[in-house]
């Protein structure tokens, strides 16, 4: 249980308002609205971004084969995960 905090211009609040008014006040900061500038969103959503030679762009948007994805499954390590989605290859063979 939280007793006392300090607020952002540094006074101690040790009543429930004052603390829960505290944290209210630093999540609307920290996760509210911000004003940002069109050119800036557009420059990051542009980052990074290269241009693929047309054959290549034919050549991934070619549909995959199932004899494709199972190579791959098979050829995958125990107990590693092959993408940010945390599921181990594992799930993969089995299913």
């Amino acid at each position: 249980m939280i007793l006392e905090i300090r607020d952002e211009n540094g006074n101690l609040q040790a009543t429930t308002r004052g603390i829960l008014n505290t944290f209210v006040g630093h999540m609307k900061r920290k996760y509210g609205p911000r004003q940002v500038d069109d050119e800036c969103v557009d420059q990051k959503v542009n980052a990074g971004h290269i241009s693929v030679a047309e054959t290549w762009g034919n050549i991934i948007d070619m549909p995959i084969m199932a004899e494709e994805l199972q190579t791959v499954v098979h050829r995958g390590t125990r107990n590693k995960a092959p993408g940010h989605g945390g599921i181990g290859m594992e799930f993969f063979k089995k299913n």
